[in-house]
């Protein structure tokens, strides 16, 4: 009975030991196949990937496209003359257009002077140089220089008019002959009623050579109700 229990026993080591190497020589088996179906894939990527990439006519192709492209493209000294001469084009622009304009519209003066407030500035590209202050009676330059001035008054009868300068007189448009001769934009003589109403002036364009913050002023003497607009210009 012991002999025929170790055999059983023996037999039964001799089939898992026979199914421990089946095992393991299916395991070896498996991972040579997936080594070489790893590297059949590799091999199948490389070429895609091969197949993907431009040739060498492809390449000369796409340079000569490029090239072209660059040699249609200014030069860096083409673009700097351009920018040099847009740039001055832009400086006498700007030169030409430093300017301000203020209108007189309640019709009353200020103090004994008869000073003119300015109620509202209506342009004023350069509010560093020409400094303003609602209802102020006066505009201040900044920067010395040559300016042109200009200023119109509209009444039902002709005013006179003082342009001051740090409050000193320098230019007086009065309804007179002389006025009329001397400035001819004057429009001092009367011909009649217009329907539309009061639509001459008495106006002026004049230049000065102003110091440096000079305050700019107007004194009006004439009837109330009236209007009217001061302009500056950097020459």
């Amino acid at each position: 009975k012991l002999d025929s229990q170790m055999k059983s026993t023996s037999a039964q080591l001799k089939l898992l030991i026979e199914d421990s190497s089946l095992r393991k020589a299916d395991k070896a088996h498996v991972e040579t196949l997936v080594s070489k179906l790893n590297a059949k894939l590799d091999t199948e990527e490389s070429e895609t990937h091969l197949a993907r990439k431009a040739n060498v006519d492809d390449v000369n192709r796409t340079l000569m496209e490029i090239t072209r492209e660059l040699s249609q493209r200014p030069t860096l000294a083409e673009l700097n003359r351009v920018v040099g001469e847009q740039s001055l084009i832009m400086e006498s622009l700007c030169s030409e257009h430093l300017l301000g304009r203020w209108i007189w519209k309640d019709g009353r003066t200020r103090g004994e002077k008869h000073a003119v407030p300015w109620n509202v500035q209506n342009i004023n590209t350069n509010p560093e140089n020409f400094v303003w202050q609602p209802d102020a009676t006066g505009v201040t330059c900044t920067s010395p220089g040559l300016y042109e001035v200009t200023f119109g008054f509209f009444t039902r009868k002709k005013p006179t008019v003082q342009l001051l300068v740090n409050g000193e007189p320098v230019v007086s448009a009065v309804n007179s002959a002389t006025y009329a001769v001397h400035h001819s934009s004057g429009r001092l003589t009367a011909i009649g009623p217009h329907p539309a109403g009061n639509v001459t002036g008495l106006t002026l364009i004049d230049f000065l050579a102003l110091p440096p913050k000079a305050r700019i002023s107007v004194a009006f003497q004439g009837e109330e109700g009236g209007e009217g607009f001061l302009g500056l210009r950097k020459m």
